[in-house]
C-alpha cells in the first residue's frame, strides 16, 4: 500500500504535492507516508515550479527528526539538474534547509541506520554506513554543492567560500559517530577538495590519516575508495607508511586489501630509493602474516594489467626487475608458493618486457597454479605473444608444466599454441631436446635426479595430451 503511494506520487507530481500539503495542514508530521512521498520526490523528474513547492514543504523543521536522511537525498538530487540557471535560483533555499538539517542528522546515532543490505556485520565498512546515514548523506550533499559552485565560476576558485567552509567545519566539529561518518565522506572526496582548497584540506583532513588519530579507520576507509594521483600520493606518503602497522593490526580483511592496493599504487609513483624503503617496511610489518605478501604481489599484478608497454618497460627498468631479482635471492624474504604462482601471472601481463620476464620466471621453482593464465580468454594478448615471442612463450609454458600435477584449466591455456606454426615448431624442438635429454640425461649435464613427466599438446593433433619426459632444460 505505502509503496503504491510512492509510485503514484512519483508518476503524478501534483497529486504527491497535494497529499503533502494535506498532511501538513493536519500536522501529521510523524506519518509513515512522509517517507514514501519524500522518496518519490527524490526519484521523480520535477519541473522548476514543482521543485519550489517541494522545497517549501521541506522547509518545515517538524519533518526533520524522522526524515533528515531522505531530505538530504532530495537536496542532492536537485543539484543534479540540467539547467544551472534554474538551480541557481533555488540554491539559497536548498542551502538553508541543509544547514538546518545538521542537528537532526547528528542526532541519529545508530550507524546501521537505513542500510538496505541483508545484514550489517561488524566488518561493514565505514563508507557503506556513511552513505546510508543522514549525516553522511548531508556531507555528500555539501561536496556535490561545492562541485556545482566551482563549475559556475569563470575562474576556478582556489579556496572555499565562507559558506562552504562553515558547512564543512560543522562536519569536522561533530564528536559523535555521525561526525565520523561525515568525515568518511569528506576523505572519500579528498582529491577533489584538495583541488578546491588545498589549505583547508591539508589542515583538516590530512591529520585524520595519522596512525594515532581516533578517526584513522574511518578516514582511511573513505580515502581508499579513490585512486590517488602522483601529486596527492606525494602528499599522503608519510601518513600511508606511518599507518601501515596499525592498518595491519586493526583493519578487517577487505579494508586491509584495499589499503595494500593503495600502498602499492603510491609506492609505484615514488622514486627508486623510496621504493626500496617502502618494500622493506612492508615486508617487515607483514612478517607475522604471510598472506599479506600474497596481497602485495597480487596488487602489483593488477597494476601491471593497467599499464601500457612503455610504462611496463619503465617500471621494469626503474624497480620491478631489481625487486624480482632480489626476491629470487631471498631479499627481503624468500618467495613462497602463493607468491610464485601469482608472479607467474605477471609474465603474461608484462608484454613490454616479455623475454626478460620469462628469464626471471624460469628461475622460480614450478608450483601448482590456482588460476588460469587467461591466454584463452585474452586472444589479443595470446596472438601477440605467439607472433612476437613464440620461443619464449613455449619456454615459459614448458617450465610451468614440469609439475607432476596440473590444474584443470591448463589445457585451455595450452591450446592457444595449437594454431601457431611458429609456436608449435618451438614446442617440437623443445620436445626433441626433452627426448634426447631423457635418453641420456646425464650427458647434457642439465638434469639431476628424477625426470618429471609433463603433458604437452599432441603434435600430431590426434588428441589433447601427450605424456613425455622432461628434464629441467631451461
Amino acid at each position: 500500500m505505502l509503496r503504491t503511494v510512492s509510485e503514484a506520487a512519483q508518476r503524478n507530481t501534483a497529486w504527491g504535492l497535494d497529499l503533502a500539503d494535506a498532511m501538513a495542514a493536519r500536522s501529521e508530521w510523524k506519518s509513515d507516508l512522509w517517507y514514501w512521498v519524500i522518496s518519490a520526490w527524490e526519484k521523480a523528474e520535477l519541473d522548476q515550479e514543482s521543485k519550489g513547492r517541494v522545497l517549501s514543504c521541506l522547509s518545515t523543521s517538524q519533518l526533520y527528526p524522522e526524515n533528515s536522511g531522505d531530505i538530504a537525498d532530495v537536496l542532492k538530487k536537485f543539484l543534479q539538474g540540467d539547467d544551472p540557471k534554474d538551480l541557481a535560483e533555488l540554491l539559497d533555499k536548498i542551502h538553508a534547509i541543509a544547514t538546518t538539517l545538521y542537528p537532526y542528522a547528528a542526532a541519529v546515532e545508530d550507524i546501521s541506520y537505513n542500510i538496505r543490505i541483508s545484514e550489517v556485520s561488524p566488518d561493514t565498512s565505514w563508507f557503506t554506513k556513511a552513505i546510508n546515514h543522514p549525516f553522511g548523506k548531508l556531507a555528500r550533499f555539501w561536496v556535490h554543492s561545492i562541485d556545482f559552485w566551482r563549475k559556475q565560476q569563470a575562474v576556478s576558485p582556489q579556496a572555499l567560500s565562507t559558506e562552504y567552509r562553515r558547512a564543512l567545519d560543522t562536519i569536522m566539529e561533530d564528536n559523535g559517530i555521525p561526525g565520523k561518518l561525515g568525515r568518511t565522506i569528506l576523505t572519500s572526496g579528498f582529491y577533489f577538495l584538495h583541488n578546491v582548497d588545498s589549505g583547508w584540506t591539508e589542515h583538516h583532513l590530512l591529520p585524520l590519516l595519522d596512525a594515532q588519530h581516533e578517526d584513522f579507520s574511518c578516514a582511511w576507509d573513505g580515502l581508499i575508495r579513490r585512486q590517488p594521483s602522483p601529486p596527492t600520493a606525494e602528499l599522503l606518503k608519510d601518513q600511508l607508511i606511518g599507518g601501515l602497522q596499525r592498518a595491519i593490526q586493526d583493519f578487517p580483511e577487505n579494508r586491509l586489501e584495499r589499503f595494500i592496493q593503495f600502498y602499492t599504487l603510491v609506492m609505484s609513483y615514488l622514486v627508486d630509493n623510496d621504493k626500496d624503503k617502502w618494500i622493506c617496511t612492508f615486508f617487515e610489518q607483514a612478517r607475522e602474516k604471510p598472506e599479506l605478501k600474497h596481497m602485495f604481489t597480487t596488487q602489483i599484478g593488477h597494476l601491471l594489467s593497467d599499464l601500457d608497454e612503455s610504462s611496463q618497460s619503465e617500471w621494469w627498468k626503474v624497480w620491478l626487475k631489481n625487486y624480482w631479482n632480489n626476491r629470487l635471492q631471498g631479499v627481503p624474504c624468500p618467495l613462497d608458493d602463493a607468491e610464485i604462482a601469482t608472479m607467474f601471472q605477471w609474465v603474461i601481463r608484462l608484454q613490454g618486457v616479455f623475454p626478460e620476464a620469462v628469464d626471471m620466471a624460469v628461475q622460480m621453482r614450478p608450483v601448482p597454479l590456482k588460476h588460469s593464465l587467461d591466454l584463452s580468454l585474452r586472444p589479443e594478448v595470446s596472438e601477440m605473444l605467439i607472433n612476437r615471442y613464440p620461443t619464449q612463450l613455449a619456454r615459459f609454458l614448458i617450465h610451468l608444466w614440469k609439475r607432476n600435477t596440473y590444474p584443470w584449466f591448463w589445457h585451455s591455456d595450452s591450446q592457444i599454441l595449437m594454431g601457431s606454426t611458429s609456436a608449435m615448431g618451438c614446442l617440437t624442438q623443445l620436445q626433441k631436446r626433452n627426448a634426447a635429454t631423457t635418453a641420456n640425461p646425464m650427458q647434457s649435464g642439465q638434469c639431476v635426479g628424477p625426470i618429471p613427466i609433463i603433458l604437452l599438446p599432441r603434435l600430431d593433433g590426434a588428441g589433447p595430451l601427450e605424456p613425455i619426459h622432461s628434464a629441467v632444460l631451461l
